[in-house]
């Protein structure tokens, strides 16, 4: 073999060579394109695929991404080597851009989560964020920048720096700057009237709410919350007629974590707000005696030993029990402050809190999970006649939960407090609060503390708490509690309350099904327990007393309850 003929092979294999190692590299590049297909699998290990079968393999792989083109291998490895750079390093790609297209989901979580977000915006329409485009300044030339503006008479300025020093609040809710909010405080000290515009307001009440970036379990700091309560406090201290979406953000913190809504340091805003609901709240210290029955006494031990004296309350308890209400006395300071803020909106308020009030208890879930701030809220409401007897038809159970016992307890004593209108919806509620029974000592005697304060609440409630007592002991479902509640109306009305006792005994006698028996049973067992109590004097006056109403005018025989006592 000549030197031309080995130098021939020798070129020949160099090329077979280097043609291997190209098509070795090529079919590298090529793995990521073909791994990132999402119905295509990786190969197995380091399997390089060799010959025309492989080749024919490598050749669709890119397809579904980028065609190649003719121009050889060298133009090919360069757009396989910049798709597979496209795709390691985050970059989008062609064919993934629709993907990030802001339009509205389709799926049906997508519309449920619209759905939600419209009906908050519609129950809520406080929840916006502030028309005025905040101006943001350097905290230390705050008071500087709005007095400038001041004598400019530059009022949109004004509104506008405000605005945006509320964003940086906003923006640092956390630990917020002391030079900005001691400017505000200052401002708010001497000159609250820039503080009474719209965009303010808003901005300021965007403050009040609960800020979504805050993580549920962390409550956060309420000082950014205060300061809002009280730039508003002084902006509106001498208005009469406050706006609405005062009492919507008092709704929503109600609901939510209490913020500023049981903050000491927010009292005057938040007592201001609640004028609107026309509700007598009951004193911290009424539930601590309840709690204590101290009041109340030892009615169900009274009670058991019927023979001997009950050891009624004394001159001093009795008098510490109907004043507890003017314990917590306001400041004149905070007398001058507070007053009804609401007289032109009451109709749209109530409307809008009776929405949401029946939103919550209407929802599905189980009676007994309910939040107790939600029973707060109803505790704050229960001036209003419908909230009471939305309260009143769940009080029981929530008053048998462990869990809700305590606002419950505040709950059921707001509901006797405000009953004080004696219409068909107090009488209703009255009727429930005579069916509720109740075991635990401190439970029993909370509830005949309650029941002390109904009387109270207006003259009429008297004779109608005798009625139904008398009515609920004589039917099927009796109240094991019945004696109790007449002991206590007993003590509290020691001459009222046995005429009313007799005039419930004649309408039992007079009545067209014959209850005589009945009624002198329950009378004697009235006298066994109650003995120490009642005054037999005016309750034999009340039976002998004649009646003028209708049904006694009318009666076809009026001797008929003389014949049958």
């Amino acid at each position: 073999m000549g030197e031309e003929d080995r130098s021939v092979i020798y070129l020949y294999l160099c090329i077979q060579s280097i043609n291997k190692m190209n098509r070795q590299k090529a079919t590298t590049v090529r793995r990521p394109s073909s791994a990132a297909k999402s119905s295509g699998h990786a190969p197995p290990g380091d399997f390089i695929a060799l010959g025309s079968k492989g080749q024919t393999s490598d050749s669709k792989a890119p397809s579904n991404l980028l065609k190649p083109a003719a121009s050889g291998l060298t133009s090919e490895r360069k757009r396989e080597a910049s798709a597979a750079l496209a795709s390691t390093s985050g970059l989008p790609g062609l064919s993934k851009r629709p993907k990030l297209s802001s339009t509205t989901p389709l799926t049906a979580l997508g519309r449920l989560a619209e759905a939600a977000v419209a009906e908050k915006r519609a129950i809520s329409p406080s929840i916006k964020e502030p028309s005025v485009v905040p101006i943001e300044v350097p905290p230390a030339s705050l008071l500087d920048d709005i007095e400038a503006s001041e004598q400019e008479g530059n009022d949109d300025r004004i509104e506008g720096v405000l605005c945006g020093a509320v964003k940086q609040l906003k923006m640092n809710r956390a630990k917020p700057d002391p030079t900005l909010y001691l400017s505000l405080m200052y401002l708010a000290k001497m000159k609250p009237n820039i503080f009474a515009t719209e965009g303010v307001i808003e901005a300021l009440c965007s403050l009040l709410r609960r800020d979504a970036t805050i993580n549920f379990k962390a409550k956060g700091n309420s000082l950014v919350s205060v300061l809002a309560c009280n730039l508003l406090m002084a902006a509106y201290e001498e208005d009469e007629n406050w706006p609405e979406i005062f009492v919507k953000v008092y709704i929503e913190d109600s609901l939510g974590e209490r913020i500023w809504v049981d903050s000491p340091h927010c009292k005057t805003f938040v007592e201001n707000i609640q004028t609107a609901f026309c509700t007598k709240m009951p004193p911290k210290s009424m539930a601590v005696l309840g709690e204590a029955g101290r009041v109340a006494g030892d009615l169900s031990a009274g009670i058991a030993a019927c023979n001997s004296p009950h050891p009624s309350l004394t001159e001093e308890e009795d008098s510490q029990s109907e004043l507890l209400i003017a314990e917590e006395k306001l400041s004149p300071e905070e007398e001058g402050q507070l007053m009804p803020r609401y007289e032109e909106l009451a109709d749209g308020v109530e409307e809008y809190v009776l929405d949401m009030l029946r939103d919550q208890l209407n929802r599905r879930q189980p009676m007994d999970n309910v939040s107790r701030n939600l029973l707060r809220l109803l505790t704050a409401t229960c001036g209003y006649k419908e909230v009471r007897l939305m309260a009143v038809q769940r009080l029981e159970m929530w008053l048998q939960n462990p869990k809700l016992t305590r606002p419950a307890q505040d709950l059921l004593m707001s509901v006797c407090m405000n009953c004080n209108t004696h219409g068909s919806e107090d009488m209703e509620v009255i009727s429930n609060l005579i069916k509720i029974r109740l075991k635990p000592k401190v439970l029993l005697n909370h509830y005949m503390l309650a029941v002390r304060e109904l009387l109270n609440a207006h003259k009429d409630n008297l004779g109608t708490v005798v009625k139904f007592v008398i009515f609920n002991e004589l039917s099927n479902a009796r109240n094991p509690n019945n004696m109790q509640i007449l002991y206590t109306v007993l003590q509290h009305s020691s001459e009222l309350a046995p005429k009313f006792l007799a005039m419930v005994f004649q309408d039992l006698l007079i009545n067209k099904e014959d209850y005589l028996r009945a009624s002198r049973a329950l009378l004697r067992e009235i006298i066994k327990q109650t003995k120490h109590e009642i005054n037999f004097q005016a309750f034999c006056l009340g039976l002998m007393q004649e009646r003028k109403e209708a049904q006694y005018t009318d009666l076809e025989f009026k001797h008929k309850r003389f014949m049958k006592s």
